[in-house]
Order: structure tokens, then C-alpha cells, then sequence
């Protein structure tokens, strides 16, 4: 019985990827003819023992975050019995599974299957990293948005599990109606502020978002016409049409720094703070998405959601979206390919994946058959969402972007100048990128080292991870080391190395490109020496008591 569903599953899949390879438009309908036979299904209604993989069995392993591995270890044994394979999942933080994967892939030692964003097409696909994925007829199964977002130069690489979304959180007592309009949320917020005094943690906000969050400040942009990057006709984006600098994109900015400037947000708020004063409600409203809805549920709070404000424009959060990639290294893809369509895609693992941490379901007969209100209504804010773009050129785009937001928000640029110089930055590191990409060997003569992070307020940048400040830039020695010595409060920090003044070369813990964050932690005020070796990628940090450890990716 094991052997057979496994050859049918085997034979099954054969067919399916054989006929997208043929190239051919007609649907094929003759596997059907290949599939369990009448007496063969009622045997394994019969079935109710689960027994264990045999000692010989294929191990295929999974690298997954803790939740979504604990949910598969759970639902696999049936699986595993039936098919006479066995599944191993191993847990990374959501950051490390990339940068892991990065690494072990090539070298033939990663894991058949990893589960990541969508987002991050673009570097493993460059990188040949991931082999495509035919759903065959189950494709029908999923929603078209989440099977875009995994979609890259036409070829689908990852079957998604489950979409997310920000959407317009209110405090339904204090805004009792959804403002459809940016106008109506600033007259709402001028309303509730008017009698604010100094004291900030003692006045009432209406509308509340960060000076420096790129990600939610998208839809507010959109809604007035802005873009990060132009689209083709196949919906796919186009790097070379960058929006930072478009008229929409200005307006936007234009409207988000005035509320700054006339005190409606305060600059010194974060999300934590955000999150902090919408439970308690001294927040009316403000950006957020599912991450939060618990937190929310559970403070008693009469909230809503709703779709997020126009402009000029219908506005357009991002989306992004979680989901099942295979390792184009792996020894057994077509196993793999079985785990995802015979196993993953099922209504009790999917139904399982949701009830473990709620998202908006990419698998339909889970989605459709919710009844859930909040997760529904996040559904409706993103229902013309525009996938994260999981292009190369999206990692040259943040944090200019976000000093851009940073110079308008604290009113020390206007944002006429901050966002072309932004299109600027942006603009060329996308071409030194692809000049490096070019080269024979990457280069370590950068010109500037800096270590961007939590700690650079405290030595005088005028924001946390900036890698272009002058105050925490280190100096190259004649030892081809670069250095650098700052007196640091007492505290926990997280800190990156950042080359040449932006994002594109940038390293963490234990020397990794666009490896985890790096934290330290400083027992008492005391100076701290930083000492990073270019031909390693490591970054020493010392000092009487300091500690080092791994920390989450930024």
C-alpha cells in the first residue's frame, strides 16, 4: 500500500511536469486514469495504525521558523507512514533560514525544502538556488496574488501558505466612522490634538505612524500616485523606472511631514510606542497588520479595520507572503515536490498552519471557509496590494528611501530634495552593484566602514541604522583593519557592518553577507572598540565587559 501511493504519487507528478515541459496549451486529463484504484482507496479508509518510516527510508529535511516546525512534525507521521519517507525539520529564526540557505545550499549540505518570503526570489533565483515548482492541478487551489508574489521571470518558485497586509487600525470610540480620505484622517487627527500641551505622553493623537518606516509609509505614497518601482505589462517590476522621486511620491511625503511639522505625530515615536498608545488609547489610529492583532484582541479595546485611506489615488499596502521553496540542489525534487502537493496542500496542515499564527490563508478551501472577521477584513485592505518586489535591486532601495523619510519627518530637509537625492543613491547603487556583480573578484577596498544600528543615536547620528553617518564611520589602519573607539552608554545594542555607505555590502554575525544582526550588550558606560577585518567580513567588538551574541535580521 505505502509503496504504491508512493509510485502513483511519483508517476503522478511525472506526468504533470512532462506535459509543462512539453510546452503544450490543452489540459492533459490522463493521469486521473493512473490514480488509486476503487479497491485500493477503501483498503486505506481501513487503515488506522500509524506506523514509522522504515529504516531505509528517503529523509527529506525541512528548515522552518519554530511555529511552522512544530505544526509539520505534528501532521507528518500519517505522511511519513504512507509514503515511507521521513521528514526532518529543522528550526532557524525567520532571518537565519536565508542566510543559512545562502551559504549551505551551494556546498550541497542545505535542506531540501525551506520555508521564507517571497521576497527573497530575487537573490536565491540569481543565485540558481531554487528549482520551480509545478502545482499542476492544485494551482487552482491558491489565490492569484500569492502565486504572483512567488512568481519570478515567469516561473513559479514557491507555493505559498499564507498572505499578510497592513491595514488602517481605528479606535472605533474615539473615530466612530472609517475616514475614506488622508484629509479626513488629518482633520480627524487636528480635532483629537487640539488640546495637546507639551507633555507628550499625556496628549491625545489621532493618526500615528514612525518618521523612519519605509514599509508603511508605501501606501500612503501610493495613494497619492507614488511608486518604488514602474511595472510591466505582465505586472512584473522594471528597475529601471524607479518612482522615489515621482510627483505622487513628493505629494505623499509633502502631506506625511506636515503632520510632523504641526505636531499631530511626535518625531520621537516608534512602533513599540505605537502599539503602546493605540491599546491604551491615546492613539486613534494608525498602520498596522497582523502581527499586532492579538496584542490588540486581547486589550479590551473596541477596534476596527478598514481599507487604508485614498489620496488622489486608491492606496496600495504591500503584500507579502510566506511559502514552501525547493532547493535546486537537493537530491530528491520530485520528493519534494510530493511533500508539497500531496502533504503541505492539504486542508488539515493548511488549516493547521493558520491556527498556529493567523494570516490570511493563499490556500483557498481554508480561506474560503473562515470565519474570521479581523483576518477577513485585513483581507479586504490588501485585496489590490502590490507584492513586495522580490527583485535584486529592491535591496538598494530601503534605506535611502528611509533617510529620505527621516530628513522630511524631522523637518531638516524638504522633501523636494530628500526624495531625488534618494532616487539618486538608488540609481547608482544599483549600478555599482551590477558592475560588482560583473567582476571577477569582489573588491574590499571599500571607501567608508560603518556599523549602522541601535546604538548610533547614542553617538551622535541623527537616526538608528544609518550606514552612511560620519559619526560612527571607522578608520582603515595600515594593517588593512578598520577601527574605531566610541564611548557607549550602558545598554543592549544591535549593530551591522554597512560598506560604502549603503546596504549593498553589508555584513553580520560571524562575518555572513546580509548576515543576523549582531548584538552587545554594555554592562556600565564605558568605551568600546570596533574592529572589522575586510577579508573576513568579521566584526570584533571589545571592551571591559562587553558581550557579543547573534541577534534577529534587520
Amino acid at each position: 500500500m505505502r509503496k504504491f501511493r508512493f509510485l502513483s504519487a511519483v508517476m503522478l507528478l511525472t506526468a504533470v511536469l512532462l506535459t509543462a515541459c512539453g510546452g503544450g496549451a490543452e489540459t492533459i486529463n490522463e493521469p486521473a486514469a493512473t490514480g488509486v484504484p476503487a479497491e485500493t482507496t477503501t483498503d486505506t479508509v481501513e487503515v488506522t495504525a500509524v506506523t514509522e518510516p522504515a529504516a531505509d527510508a528517503i529523509t527529506l529535511t525541512i528548515w522552518a521558523d519554530p511555529i511552522l516546525a512544530e505544526v509539520i512534525r505534528t501532521a507528518a507521521p500519517p505522511f511519513e507512514s504512507d509514503y515511507g519517507v521521513k521528514l526532518e525539520v529543522a528550526e532557524f529564526g525567520f532571518g537565519a533560514v536565508l542566510t543559512n540557505f545562502l551559504v549551505a545550499a551551494p556546498a550541497g549540505e542545505g535542506p531540501d525544502i525551506i520555508v521564507g518570503a517571497h521576497d527573497w526570489l530575487g537573490e536565491l533565483v540569481a543565485n540558481g538556488l531554487l528549482a520551480p515548482i509545478d502545482l499542476g492541478d492544485k494551482v487552482a487551489d491558491f489565490s492569484d496574488v500569492a502565486l504572483n508574489a512567488f512568481t519570478y521571470d515567469g516561473e513559479l518558485y514557491g507555493m505559498p501558505y499564507m498572505t499578510e497586509n497592513i491595514a488602517l487600525f481605528r479606535n472605533a470610540d474615539l473615530v466612530p466612522d472609517a475616514p475614506a480620505t488622508w484629509d479626513e484622517v488629518m482633520a480627524i487627527s487636528r480635532e483629537l490634538a487640539a488640546g495637546n500641551g507639551e507633555d507628550v505622553e499625556a496628549n491625545q493623537y489621532g493618526f500615528v505612524l514612525p518618521g523612519n518606516d519605509a514599509y508603511h509609509f508605501y501606501p500612503l505614497m501610493t495613494a497619492y500616485g507614488g511608486y518604488v518601482f514602474g511595472q510591466n505589462a505582465d505586472g512584473t517590476y522594471n528597475p529601471s523606472d524607479i518612482g522615489i522621486d515621482s510627483p505622487g511620491t513628493i505629494e505623499a511625503a509633502v502631506f506625511f511631514g506636515s503632520m510632523f511639522a504641526e505636531g499631530l505625530i511626535p518625531e520621537t515615536i516608534d512602533g513599540q510606542i505605537i502599539s503602546d498608545w493605540f491599546v491604551e488609547g491615546k492613539a486613534a489610529m494608525t498602520l498596522t497588520g497582523p502581527w499586532n492583532l492579538h496584542r490588540i484582541q486581547e486589550s479590551g479595546i473596541n477596534y476596527a479595520i478598514d481599507p487604508i485611506p485614498a489620496g488622489t489615488e486608491e492606496a496600495r499596502p504591500f503584500l507579502g507572503s510566506m511559502g514552501f521553496m525547493i532547493n535546486a540542489f537537493s537530491e530528491n525534487p520530485l520528493l519534494a515536490q510530493i511533500v508539497l502537493s500531496e502533504f503541505i496542500a492539504t486542508p488539515e496542515v493548511m488549516q493547521a498552519f493558520f491556527d498556529a499564527e493567523p494570516r490570511t490563508p493563499a490556500y483557498l478551501p481554508v480561506r474560503d471557509n473562515l470565519n474570521d472577521p479581523d483576518i477577513e477584513a485585513l483581507a479586504v485592505a490588501g485585496i489590490n496590494a502590490d507584492p513586495m518586489p522580490s527583485i535584486p535591486e529592491m535591496g538598494s532601495v530601503w534605506q535611502a528611501w528611509i533617510n529620505a523619510l527621516i530628513f522630511v519627518t524631522h523637518q531638516t530637509t524638504t522633501a523636494d530634495k530628500a526624495f531625488p537625492t534618494a532616487e539618486q543613491q538608488i540609481t547608482l547603487s544599483i549600478a555599482s552593484k551590477a558592475a560588482a556583480a560583473n567582476a571577477e573578484e569582489p573588491s574590499t577596498d571599500y571607501e567608508m566602514v560603518n556599523i549602522p544600528g541601535t546604538v548610533q543615536t547614542a553617538l551622535g547620528c541623527l537616526d538608528n541604522w544609518l550606514p552612511d553617518c560620519e559619526a560612527t564611520a571607522l578608520t582603515l589602519g595600515d594593517d588593512g583593519l578598520w577601527r574605531g573607539d566610541f564611548d557607549v552608554p550602558a545598554g543592549e545594542y544591535e549593530v551591522k557592518v554597512a560598506c560604502n555607505g549603503g546596504w549593498d555590502i553589508n555584513f553580520g554575525f560571524d562575518g555572513l553577507h546580509n548576515g543576523s544582526n549582531i548584538v552587545f550588550t554594555v554592562p556600565t558606560d564605558t568605551g568600546v572598540a570596533f574592529t572589522f577585518d575586510p577579508e573576513t567580513g568579521r566584526l570584533d567588538i571589545s571592551g571591559e565587559g562587553v558581550e557579543m551574541s547573534e541577534g534577529g535580521g534587520f
